[in-house]
């Protein structure tokens, strides 16, 4: 049996020397060398490609940080600015009122003293209408009352009238 062993041990040794012969014949053949070379060398390329892909990301994220940052400044000063023109406005908008207020007011109080004249006017019309009509009825009714009244009051004004100097 050990002879069937020895016979089988070298029989596969055999083979596989065989196999390894024609691999390494096959491999020379289609130039497996070269194509590992180039599959190497492509690999290595994409690995510093990669690098300089990744350098670039990295100087194009610093430079959109920087960017962003002077955005937010930027936009820190435009809100700064648009706060100020605003608040210029509000005081002018307060200014303008406070103007037209006044305004009112005094055109308020001038049409209320014309308002309050023009009810003393009437008033006082009312009053001297009134006031005459009954001393023209009081003066009607006691020169209809006494006749000599009448005559008096006539006889008087003439003496006034010669004692003026004329």
């Amino acid at each position: 049996m050990a002879d069937f062993w020895n016979l089988l041990v070298y029989s596969n040794v055999i083979n596989f020397i065989i196999l390894v012969a024609l691999l390494a014949f096959v491999c020379v053949k289609i130039n497996m060398a070269g194509k590992l070379s180039s599959f190497k060398d492509a690999i290595v390329e994409k690995i510093e490609n990669s690098k300089k892909e990744k350098a670039d990301a990295a100087k194009k994220l610093s430079d959109a940080k920087e960017y962003f940052k002077l955005l937010d400044n930027d936009i820190n000063e435009c809100v700064s600015k648009i706060e100020a023109g605003a608040n210029s406005v509000v005081a002018d908008i307060d200014e303008a009122i406070k103007k037209n207020t006044q305004k009112i007011n005094d055109n308020t109080e001038k049409f209320l003293a014309n308002e309050k004249s023009k009810i003393i006017r009437k008033i006082s019309s009312a009053a001297y209408n009134n006031a005459l009509n009954k001393a023209q009825n009081t003066i009607s009714e006691k020169f209809s009352s006494d006749s000599g009244l009448h005559k008096k009051y006539i006889e008087r004004s003439l003496d006034i009238f010669e004692r003026m100097d004329l």
